[in-house]
C-alpha cells in the first residue's frame, strides 16, 4: 500500500500515545496531527493499539478525529496486526476494537514483510482469543495465508496455533478448522501441523481429534524422517499418542466390519475428549471381575478386585456398545469423576478406555448398598442418623456446586453407604460442568429421574441451573425423613402436568423431621429455593435441637 506523505510526530505526542492516556490525547490530538507518523511510519492510532493503557473510548475519539485506519508502517503492518499483538487487553475488548476497524473497511487479509496477516499474529499469542478469532473469520480472513520469509516461513494461523510452547484452545481449532483451513501446509522443515501438535504437551485430545478426523496427514514425514507419532514418542506426550492409538483402533474396526471411516469417527470424535488427559489408565488384565451387584439402564456394575482392594467395576453393556448415547454418558461420568475428590463422594480409582470394545469405570465399592433399598427396608434408622446421612448428601453437593457442577440425576439410589453408613454420591453420567451463572440443556433434550424431577424440567420449558440438584435433594430429606418412595402412586407420564404444571408434591406434616426444609427445596419456582449452603445450615439447626431433645 502506497505511503501518503505525513507530518512527522514530535517526541512529546508519541509519548502521549504510547502512554495511552485518554485525557492527554484528547487534549493533544485532533483532526490536524492525528495522521502524523514517526520513523516507521506509525500514527498515534498504531501507538495507541500499542499501549498497555489502551481503551475502546480512545480509539473511537481518534478515529473521530479523521485517523486513517488503512495506514500501514513500514514493515507493512496494519492497524490490525498491531492491536492483535496487544498482549495486555482482554478477549472482549479486542473483539471490539477489531470489529470497529473491520467496519472501517481495513483488510485482514494483509500481509506484512514476512508474509504474517493480523491472524498469524492473532494465532501466536499465549492467551486465549477465540472470540476475537472468530470475528476475523467471521470477516473473511483466510486461514491458510502462509508465512512466506522467516523462522515460520511455512506457517499457517493453525501452525502458528499449535506450537509446542502454547496451550492450544479447542475452541480455536475447531474455529480455523471449520472455516477451510489447509491441513496438508508444511513449514520450511516439512512439518505437518500435526507434527507441531505432537510436540505440544499442553494439547487436549479434543484438538487432535478435530485434526484427524478433518484429513490432517498422520503418516508424512518431516525433512529429519520423523512422523507425528516418532515426535509425539520422543517428547513422551502421551495424550497425542492415545488419541491417535484409538484413531487406528477405530480405523481397523471399520475396516473389519467393512464401514467407511469418515461416518464411524464422526460418531466418536466427541466422546473421545477427555478420556486420556484426565484419566488414570487401568488394563483390564489387572481386573479380577466377582460377581454382579446391579444394573442400570446404560451399565452393569461388578463387585470385583483391583490391586489387592475390592472396587466396583461398571461395565457399558456390550449389546449396545458402540450406542453414541451411551459413550457420551460413559466420558461425561469419567471426565466428572476424574475432577472430584471428597470424602462424600464415591472414590475414582480410573477406567479402561483404550479397548473400544471394553469400556470400564474403577472406583470405591461401598459394602452398605444404595440409599434407596436402605429406606425402603425395615431396617431401624435413628433420627440422628437420618441427619447424619441429610448432612453427607449436602455435603457432597456441596462439594459439586463449588466446583461448578450440577449433578442432575441426584435421587435416593445414587446414593450409596459404606460399612459404616457414611453417605457418597455416585452415577455421574448426567452430570455436567457449567459456569453457576449459566444455565444448561443437554442438547435441548430432557436428562433425569422423572420421580427426581424438577418442574421446569418436566414442563420442557426450563434450563437446568443447579437449583435442579436443590429440587432432587428435597425430595431425598423426603424420602430419609418419611421412608416413602415420592410420587409412587402417580403414573411416570402424568408427572409433566401434575407436577410440573399443578405444582403437586408428596403430602408432608409439619411434625416430619425436615419438613419446613423440604418445602423450601421443592418450590416450584427454582429461584426460591435455598442454595446448598442454607440447606446445610439448616440441616445443622435441626440437628442441634435434636440433640437438646435427647438431652432432655
Amino acid at each position: 500500500m502506497s505511503q501518503k506523505k505525513r507530518a512527522k510526530l514530535s517526541k512529546n505526542e508519541k509519548l502521549i500515545a504510547e502512554t495511552g492516556n485518554e485525557q492527554e490525547i484528547r487534549q493533544i490530538f485532533n483532526k490536524t496531527n492525528v495522521n502524523s507518523v514517526d520513523v516507521l511510519q506509525r500514527t498515534p492510532l498504531h501507538l495507541l493499539c500499542s499501549s498497555k493503557n489502551l481503551k475502546i473510548s480512545t480509539v473511537e475519539y481518534l478515529i473521530s478525529q479523521g485517523a486513517d485506519c488503512q495506514q500501514t508502517t513500514v514493515t507493512k503492518q496494519t492497524i490490525l496486526h498491531t492491536i492483535v499483538s496487544n498482549s495486555v487487553i482482554n478477549d472482549l475488548d479486542l473483539s471490539k476494537i477489531v470489529e470497529l476497524f473491520l467496519s472501517k473497511d481495513v483488510d485482514p487479509n494483509i500481509s506484512d514483510r514476512k508474509g504474517q496477516t493480523c491472524l498469524h499474529v492473532l494465532c501466536s499469542s499465549e492467551s486465549d482469543l477465540s472470540k476475537t478469532l472468530q470475528i476475523l473469520l467471521d470477516n473473511k480472513s483466510n486461514p491458510s495465508i502462509q508465512i512466506f520469509s522467516g523462522s515460520l516461513a511455512g506457517f499457517t494461523p493453525l501452525h502458528c496455533l499449535c506450537r509446542s510452547y502454547k496451550k492450544v484452545s479447542e475452541e480455536s481449532v475447531k474455529a480455523l478448522v471449520f472455516s477451510g483451513a489447509k491441513l496438508n501446509c508444511y513449514d520450511r522443515f516439512g512439518n505437518t501441523i500435526l507434527h507441531l501438535i505432537a510436540q505440544n504437551l499442553k494439547i487436549t485430545p479434543r484438538s487432535v481429534s478435530l485434526l484427524l478426523s478433518n484429513g490432517c496427514p498422520y503418516t508424512t514425514s518431516n525433512h529429519g524422517g520423523e512422523k507425528p507419532i516418532d515426535i509425539a514418542i520422543k517428547n513422551e506426550n502421551k495424550v497425542f499418542i492415545s488419541v491417535m492409538d484409538k484413531f487406528l483402533q477405530i480405523l481397523e474396526y471399520e475396516s473389519s466390519e467393512g464401514r467407511k471411516k469418515q461416518k464411524k469417527w464422526e460418531e466418536f470424535l466427541n466422546e473421545i475428549d477427555q478420556l486420556v488427559e484426565k484419566t488414570q489408565e487401568i488394563s483390564d488384565k489387572q481386573l479380577n471381575v466377582h460377581y454382579e451387584i446391579g444394573e442400570g439402564a446404560f451399565k452393569v456394575v461388578y463387585k470385583g478386585e483391583w490391586m489387592g482392594q475390592i472396587v466396583a467395576i461398571s461395565k457399558i453393556k456390550e449389546a449396545k456398545l458402540f450406542s453414541q448415547i451411551q459413550i457420551q454418558e460413559f466420558v461425561n461420568e469419567l471426565s466428572i469423576l476424574c475432577k472430584l475428590r471428597h470424602p462424600k463422594i464415591v472414590t475414582f480409582f480410573g477406567g479402561c478406555t483404550r479397548n473400544i470394545g471394553s469400556l470400564i469405570l474403577v472406583s470405591e465399592f461401598c459394602e452398605g448398598g444404595d440409599l434407596f433399598h436402605l429406606l425402603h427396608s425395615k431396617i431401624h434408622i435413628s433420627k440422628k442418623k437420618k441427619i447424619k446421612i441429610a448432612k453427607d448428601i449436602c455435603s457432597g453437593v456441596q462439594y459439586l456446586h463449588s466446583k461448578n457442577i450440577i449433578h442432575r440425576d441426584l435421587k435416593s439410589p445414587n446414593v450409596l453407604l459404606d460399612e459404616k453408613h457414611n453417605a457418597k454420591l455416585t452415577d455421574f453420567g448426567l452430570s455436567k460442568s457449567m459456569d453457576i451463572s449459566e444455565s444448561i440443556t443437554s442438547n435441548n433434550t430432557i436428562v433425569g429421574t422423572p420421580r427426581w424431577m424438577a418442574p421446569e424440567l418436566l414442563r420442557g420449558d426450563g434450563d437446568y441451573t443447579n437449583k435442579v440438584d436443590i429440587y432432587a435433594l428435597g425430595l431425598i430429606l423426603y424420602e430419609i425423613s418419611l421412608r416413602k418412595i415420592p410420587f409412587k402412586k402417580i403414573n411416570i407420564f402424568q408427572l409433566p402436568i401434575k407436577v410440573g404444571i399443578y405444582g403437586i408434591r408428596p403430602k408432608l406434616k409439619q411434625k416430619d423431621l425436615f419438613s419446613d426444609l423440604i418445602g423450601w427445596c421443592w418450590h416450584q419456582n427454582p429461584d426460591k429455593r435455598p442454595d446448598i449452603n442454607e440447606i446445610l445450615l439448616n440441616i445443622l439447626e435441626i440437628e442441634k435441637k435434636i440433640d437438646v431433645d435427647y438431652l432432655d
